[in-house]
């Protein structure tokens, strides 16, 4: 006599242990309740999975600098997602950012931005790093 092939897959399922956790200490494996369930995550779109960007504590800190200095403007060099540089550069000058340069051969703007727009500029769309630029030194180099 054939037994149905759901019934011995299930039993087989069974055997091995699939769809059941292991019994904790002091219980036996009938003991688990549906809270004490292991929950099925919902699921995930790829843009949710990824952390907000924001500014790194090198940006951070040349934005506080720059802040203490009584600058007005900032410059920053943007890298973009592949094909976004335009998005980018209209979303930073509607933060009122001046735009200097833009390659999007290699998802590259260079801006200048009001100090107080800066932390602003990781949620542009199309934005995926910004780098707050230090002031060049002009000082002489010789020892």
């Amino acid at each position: 006599m054939r037994k149905p092939v759901a019934a011995v897959l299930a039993a087989a399922l069974a055997l091995a242990g699939c769809g059941q956790r292991p019994a904790d200490p002091g219980t036996s494996a009938g003991d688990v309740t549906p809270s004490s369930a292991p929950a099925i995550p919902a699921p995930v779109s790829p843009t949710a999975q990824e952390a907000p960007v924001k500014l790194g504590p090198q940006a951070q800190d040349a934005l506080a600098r720059a802040r203490a200095e009584g600058a007005r403007t900032v410059a920053v060099t943007v890298s973009t997602e592949p094909g976004q540089v335009e998005r980018a550069v209209a979303g930073l000058r509607g933060l009122g950012a001046t735009v200097e340069s833009s390659d999007a051969s290699v998802g590259y703007v260079r801006a200048t931005v009001p100090v107080d727009e800066v932390a602003r500029v990781p949620g542009v769309e199309g934005v995926r790093q910004v780098d707050v630029d230090e002031p060049l030194s002009n000082g002489d180099p010789a020892p």
